[in-house]
């Protein structure tokens, strides 16, 4: 099937191979035109056009996945079929940054169901989930470089079998009280 020239015109043809769509776009920057009083995607109505079935939307199932990454390209080479699990992760690994503009380092993500989290997001979900408000400049216990008693944890982390991480200065501190009182 022949492209229209009405949306021809609408597509600008980038160095990279992406068709960029310059008309309407989605809230989420897809782009959309309205064909026979019915609003499409314009990505998945090539796609169509280029003679490929389109399977109905099923949750965990069949999509289209933009290989470049960019929303607004409708170049039919640029798309794939592919499930719902290998699109998202596809999309987090193409990610630098959060949506709240956090950097996503090995440091500061964490993986939940495949996906990779921003540990500062995820904690205000949680927090936000139980009821809990941190103060501000909170840190969680496992990115403190200090004990709260102000001893460096580089050089006094020591670690119980469970798993729990305690300050062998403050260790001997209460033990030295505790011996005091007699006991």
């Amino acid at each position: 099937m022949k492209v229209p020239e009405t949306m021809l015109r609408q597509i600008f043809v980038t160095e990279y191979g992406c068709h960029l769509w310059l008309g309407t776009l989605t809230e989420k920057g897809y782009g959309r035109v309205t064909r026979k009083q019915k609003g499409r995607k314009v990505h998945r109505l090539l796609w169509e056009m280029t003679g490929r079935d389109l399977p109905e939307y099923v949750p965990g199932g069949k999509q289209l996945d933009h290989l470049c990454l960019d929303k607004s390209c409708c170049n039919p080479a640029h798309i794939e079929l592919v499930t719902q699990l290998t699109n998202m992760q596809r999309r987090a690994a193409g990610r630098s940054h959060c949506k709240n503009g956090h950097e996503l380092t090995d440091a500061n993500t964490v993986i939940r169901h495949n996906y990779k989290a921003c540990k500062q997001c995820d904690r205000a979900a949680v927090d936000r989930r139980t009821g809990k408000e941190r103060p501000p400049g909170w840190l969680h216990p496992s990115e403190r470089t200090y004990c709260d008693h102000g001893h460096l944890w580089e050089t006094n982390a020591a670690y119980k079998s469970t798993g729990y991480r305690y300050c062998r200065a403050c260790a001997r501190l209460s033990h030295a009280k505790w011996k005091e009182k007699g006991n």
